[in-house]
């Protein structure tokens, strides 16, 4: 379950079978799973090379529950709380991309995602709200959704057209034009 057999987040991290793996977090692992549904949200992360395991439950939903976890396990790491999994750098996409990435992404429940280029940037709307994604590699962005910076990486075919977006640990197909 702890090998990363996907990458994820541009390459800084991987997904096992139902955990995200980050292997080189500051000198250790950190293995990770979250979750929510209406009324909860939960995280869990375990250091193997600390002997450390912790899990924090929330009795509410939406709660940026993993940012508030990573931030006490950086504490007892002897880092600052505000440490992030990943220092993303600054990257300047190609215009002309950015159309290319348009469209709608739905997954197997039914969550959509809409992602739209405007003006020389893309927008991307989740459950209602518009994110403006930040570049920060090629084919690879980031949001900011409650508190948490989630990686957005679109998926490319062998043929050059997009088939599929992974947000976070998920990828969602992109749907039929």
């Amino acid at each position: 379950m702890t090998t990363p057999y996907i990458g994820l987040g541009g390459g800084t991290a991987g997904y096992g079978y139902g955990l995200r793996i980050t292997p080189n977090y500051h000198g250790v692992t950190l293995v990770e799973h979250s979750g929510g549904i209406k009324g909860v949200s939960a995280n869990v992360i375990w250091v193997p090379q600390l002997h450390l395991t912790s899990v924090l439950l929330c009795n509410l939903a939406g709660v940026p529950s993993g940012s508030i976890h990573l931030g006490a396990v950086n504490a007892f790491m002897g880092l600052p709380a505000s440490t992030r999994r990943v220092e993303w750098g600054e990257y300047v996409p190609q215009p002309e991309r950015l159309p290319l990435y348009a469209g709608s992404y739905v997954s197997g429940e039914g969550a959509v995602a809409r992602v739209r280029p405007d003006g020389g940037r893309l927008l991307i709307e989740l459950e209602g709200k518009t994110y403006c994604a930040r570049p920060v590699a090629l084919d690879t962005f980031t949001i900011t959704q409650k508190l948490e910076e989630m990686a957005v990486r679109f998926l490319m075919a062998p043929d050059g057209r997009y088939f599929a977006a992974e947000f976070g640990a998920r990828v969602i197909p992109k749907a039929a034009e």
